[in-house]
């Protein structure tokens, strides 16, 4: 992986619906496609409805960007989307760098 080009940035919101779980799958799996080489920062600014599904999105996502062997990096969660992932646990699972 070149780690000099940049990552690519994939933004998500204002929320996410259960439905759009398996859509979000295959977007990062035709961005992993599209540009192999390259990272993807997701930024999650654009949230503004958070909640467990939003959680359960970002877990899976991670799951899947580790199955393609994909760097796939979480930047810039609202505040609630932080207290939710210490509350579940998953704050020391998932990739997410706050401001």
């Amino acid at each position: 992986m070149d780690t000099d080009r940049p990552a690519i940035t994939w933004t998500l919101g204002p929320r996410v619906d259960r439905a759009e779980i398996e859509l979000l799958g295959e977007r990062l799996q035709a961005l992993r496609h599209e540009q192999p080489d390259r990272g993807i920062v997701c930024d999650l600014s654009g949230l503004t409805a958070v909640d467990v599904v939003t959680v359960d999105a970002l877990a899976r996502l991670a799951l899947a960007g580790r199955r393609l062997g994909c760097r796939l990096r979480f930047e810039r969660p609202p505040q609630r989307l932080v207290l939710l992932l210490r509350l579940t646990g998953l704050d020391h699972v998932l990739p997410i760098v706050a401001d």
